[in-house]
């Protein structure tokens, strides 16, 4: 009984090993592609561009993202091919739709990570970063901040245990907002508009990322403050 036991534990511990290596590898192929240029925005949007008129093209779209996100991948590569074929309206649901479901993928492998697999996402100084600032509105700003690892979000708010429905609404509102203006910006400069996507996303984004913060904060204070009374 004892020896089955040890053999059950020791099976299970190679399953959690060999899960964890698979999705090292997935990161690292992931890096290697965008290194390599393959993972290149307009170059996918050129590739994209042949499939656009059929129906399920932008379901592609979605799953690939979903997948990307899951995984670790910089699926927010995809938003090139999707702002510059579709209408704003039309890719920002394909943007949130994909970035949704890849971030609750995320969410869930994370939550079934064991502690030792969880050790090396916790190294990363954007993950100190979020365990300081986990709340719903800190959550929709770093959503919304411009080049804040999505990865560190999804997997760092499973093993913190971030509350789902909290998880879920900072999510949706994040992938909106950034989707939205993304997908417009990318429009015009398909459009021959230059100079858009720095105009119409970075700026704006970083904003709105700001007056999440202040509100954090400012709702922090007033606990705070309401303990001391």
């Amino acid at each position: 009984m004892e020896k089955r036991t040890r053999q059950n534990n020791t099976r299970k511990r190679r399953k959690r090993k060999l899960k964890l290596a698979l999705l090292a590898l997935a990161i690292l192929t992931g890096f290697a592609l965008f290194a390599a240029g393959i993972l290149d925005g307009p170059a996918l949007m050129d590739k994209a561009n042949r499939f656009a008129q059929y129906w399920w093209f932008p379901l592609v779209l979605v799953a690939l993202q979903g997948l990307m996100f899951a995984v670790a991948w910089p699926g927010s590569v995809l938003y090139w091919a999707a702002g510059a074929l579709y209408e704003p309206i039309a890719a920002t649901g394909i943007i949130v739709l994909g970035g949704a479901g890849g971030a609750l993928t995320a969410y869930a492998i994370a939550r079934n990570m064991k502690q030792g697999e969880e050790h090396a996402i916790a190294k990363s100084k954007h993950f100190a970063f979020l365990e300081r600032h986990a709340g719903f509105a800190e959550l929709c700003a770093l959503r919304t901040l411009p080049n804040f690892p999505h990865a560190v979000i999804n997997y760092g708010a499973g093993i913190l245990n971030v509350p789902l429905t909290t998880f879920i609404a900072s999510t949706l509102i994040g992938f909106t907002v950034k989707g939205f203006l993304y997908a417009t910006a990318i429009r015009g400069m398909a459009n021959g508009e230059t100079g858009a996507l720095a105009r119409q996303t970075m700026l704006p984004l970083a904003a709105l990322a700001l007056l999440f913060m202040a509100g954090a904060a400012l709702r922090k204070k007033d606990g705070d403050d309401n303990v001391a009374t």
